[in-house]
């Protein structure tokens, strides 16, 4: 399966990627990655009357071998997870989620969510699975923010693109906390700061396509191991990112490229 997520306002927009015949027959010039891309549809969710209430995390499940698509987006202000096929309809909810923030799905079509009380995992029929984390300060445990408004929230998801582990966002805790495939506390690693390698209330995470993990804070994006191991940071605070896996380029809310 591949995988995408990304953080928008009061709208889902689905963009697909179009090869063109410019793109195969160039050979000296470049062809523009963000040339090739063409909106496929958009989905107005009308859950609130200002842009701050919006999906906090979208998801999108390609799986390769049946060619589906599906799309999962957290409503941290209504409480749930909406699901939608490619075409843009809505095919089911997952509901009673306080604050619900980061999502994301394993291989085997498990839903993850992380919300206000904790973190959960869910069938793929949206039945319940495992109550991973709860609230608090300890190992497995989350402390996020009553916020309602996407740029004050906190909290997100990632799953490892080699071993399948889950990391989530502990945004009020300062830390990022990883769990194994059985939904497992496994490790975590951040506290608070604003020296480098330090976390000041992360807020989104994303793997890039050789498992190093970009996490964003309050004034930075950092770039950190798959352990944990602190590399570099750089400037841009509160921002949510997208990695494509294919040009290995970074998007971020703010409407740079990296």
């Amino acid at each position: 399966m591949s995988k995408f997520n990304f953080l928008m306002n009061t709208k889902i927009r689905y963009f697909a990627f179009c090869l063109t015949a410019c793109l195969l027959a160039c050979v000296t010039g470049h062809a523009h990655e963000q040339d090739n891309w063409y909106l496929a549809w958009e989905a107005d969710l009308n859950y609130s009357v200002i842009n701050y209430y919006g999906p906090y995390q979208v998801f999108l499940d390609e799986n390769k071998t049946s060619g589906k698509s599906t799309i999962y987006s957290t409503l941290q202000r209504a409480d749930k997870i909406i699901i939608f096929d490619a075409n843009g309809s809505k095919t089911g909810e997952i509901t009673n989620l306080p604050r619900a923030r980061g999502v994301a799905v394993d291989d085997n079509g498990v839903i993850y969510c992380l919300y206000r009380n904790g973190l959960k995992s869910f069938n793929p029929d949206g039945s319940l699975k495992q109550i991973i984390g709860t609230s608090g300060s300890g190992d497995g445990q989350f402390k996020l923010s009553d916020a309602t408004a996407s740029f004050y929230s906190h909290g997100a998801l990632a799953l490892h693109p080699n071993n399948g582990r889950l990391y989530a966002v502990d945004g009020d805790n300062n830390r990022i906390q990883v769990f194994d495939t059985n939904g497992s506390f496994y490790e975590k690693f951040g506290s608070a700061g604003t020296a480098p390698g330090k976390l000041d209330l992360p807020k989104f995470i994303a793997f890039t396509p050789d498992a190093r993990l970009i996490i964003t804070d309050r004034n930075h994006i950092n770039y950190f191991d798959e352990n944990g191991t602190f590399i570099k940071r750089v400037s841009g605070g509160n921002l949510t990112v997208a990695v494509d896996k294919y040009s290995h380029k970074m998007w971020t809310s703010d409407g740079k490229i990296r």
